[in-house]
């Protein structure tokens, strides 16, 4: 529904690149051990957020928000900050620091738009929506773990087969990481990045930087899109830039911690990789926050005649063509405790399974 919404503004190549890159949908559709994880819950709430700023903040009404609608967001809102999020994080603790950074950007991002308050204050607003979120997550840590017997108990003693190597991706195997300690999670994670940290160092910032391109060129064909007789190319290159920042590599570094806490490294940076694509393409956020810095962006003659992507033609070309074909043949791993293949073809999984079935 969100790339239709912007189905016409976004260049075919950029579109190919979001359908099948890597770290994005297609991670779910090549390793069936990811498929219906709890980060799906977490997606839902994402949705709902930029739902409620599309009917709250509507852009037919133009560059003034509609009076009230500041409020008609919160109340919006607070369901979703009092009861969706942290139930997320009951079910699982790690949904904390993949998906409340991203939801705090945008709530952030709204109270600043609306009416530019002192920037502590905003922040302190931000964090009492999502004060409920840290609680339970507090709860979540402080509680502790089940003991082994305990969680036997729960499943009636009917898995108690002994796990395989470390995995804890399917039952019995997912006991033993639940009774890990902090420290223990860390150690056994510190050995696995000691095993392919060399591949982790090379798949995981090619595909940011992918996604950093297919981003901003979403961004740009948006905005473009929108203001046909007033664009900026230039300004618009410049709010590229932060819109990557404030909604990729922010809610990135609150992820961190998990990385070293659980190796699903291939899982986690697809969570964020998806959160970002959403906000992207969505246009709502991009749109009104632009319209909102016009002033201080526009620092230029408005180019009536811009082209329909950031770059020059043939760097354009260029990038997006080797983007395709690199999505061909990467493969961005759940987790690679033993072996780490990240050159292979997706595609051809894919059909190859669908054959077999």
């Amino acid at each position: 529904r969100l790339i239709a919404r912007t189905l016409k503004s976004i260049h075919p190549l950029t579109l190919f690149g979001l359908l099948f890159l890597p770290s994005l949908f297609i991670f779910y559709l090549h390793d069936h051990n990811t498929i219906a994880r709890k980060e799906i819950l977490g997606y839902i709430t994402v949705l709902l957020h930029l739902l409620i700023v599309e009917n709250t903040f509507p852009l037919e009404s133009g560059a003034d928000f509609p009076e009230g609608n500041l409020r008609r967001y919160v109340g919006w809102l607070i369901p979703i900050s009092l009861i969706l999020i942290p139930a997320i994080i009951l079910v699982h603790e790690g949904n904390f620091l993949l998906f409340v950074p991203l939801h705090g950007m945008i709530t952030l991002t709204v109270f600043w738009m609306k009416s530019r308050p002192k920037f502590l204050r905003t922040v302190l607003w931000t964090a009492l929506l999502y004060l409920p979120a840290a609680i339970a997550f507090g709860a979540v840590y402080l509680s502790g773990t089940p003991s082994y017997q305990t969680l036997l108990g729960i499943r009636e003693g009917s898995c108690i087969l002994p796990p395989e190597r470390l995995s804890g991706s399917t039952l019995p195997g997912s006991f033993i990481p639940m009774q890990w300690t902090v420290s223990r999670a860390a150690e056994i994670t510190r050995f696995v990045i000691a095993m392919n940290w060399k591949a982790w160092l090379v798949i995981l910032p090619t595909l940011g930087l992918m996604l950093w391109y297919l981003g901003r060129q979403v961004v740009y064909a948006n905005l473009r899109s929108r203001f046909t007789q007033s664009f900026s190319p230039r300004s618009a290159r410049r709010y590229t830039g932060s819109f990557y920042l404030k909604f990729f590599l922010i809610p990135f570094l609150f992820s961190l911690p998990v990385y070293f806490n659980a190796y699903d490294y291939g899982r986690w940076f697809t969570v964020v990789c998806i959160n970002f694509v959403l906000v992207a393409v969505s246009g709502n956020i991009s749109v009104r926050e632009f319209i909102h810095h016009k002033k201080e962006f526009n620092d230029e003659i408005p180019a009536i005649d811009a082209r329909a992507h950031l770059d020059h033609p043939v760097i354009f070309y260029f990038v997006s063509i080797a983007i395709c074909a690199l999505v061909l043949v990467l493969w961005l791993p759940h987790y690679c405790l033993f072996n780490c293949e990240i050159i292979q073809s997706p595609l051809q999984f894919l059909s190859l399974n669908f054959s077999a079935n």
